[in-house]
């Protein structure tokens, strides 16, 4: 499989999961990428979103163990149609918890192809003023 596109969805307060996943997609060398930035309610509030890149590269930061809950019924409501998934969560140096089963479960359910996970350690949120 040739991959051209990507598209990064990701949820990220302090811009540390942002990061990440432009780094990951530098990495794979694809310059032909869209952003998708769920941390605004108006983005999540989205009926529905189409999404044609050939990758998708998913992204939540963890909190209390679990993905935050507020991003869970957007990422339900998208439609994998058995497109490869990469996977990321960052934790605060604390502990990684449940949230990566999580998200390889709703990626499952939303029929993404999940073909890589990773778990990152990054800035916790309480670390700046």
């Amino acid at each position: 499989m040739i991959i051209n596109s990507a598209a990064m969805i990701y949820f990220s307060p302090t811009g540390t999961t942002k990061k990440v996943i432009n780094f990951i997609v530098a990495g794979m060398g694809i310059d032909n990428n869209r952003l998708i930035d769920i941390t605004s309610p108006k983005i999540r509030n989205l009926n529905s979103y189409i999404i044609s890149e050939d990758i998708i590269l998913i992204g939540v930061p963890v909190y209390a163990t679990h993905i935050p809950k507020i991003v869970e019924p957007f990422l339900r409501s998208l439609k994998g149609n058995n497109k490869p998934v990469v996977l990321i969560t960052l934790y605060g140096n604390m502990d990684n918890g449940v949230a990566l089963n999580e998200l390889y479960s709703i990626a499952k359910d939303s029929e993404f192809k999940v073909v890589a996970v990773g778990s990152f350690i990054g800035e916790h949120s309480f670390s700046t003023e």
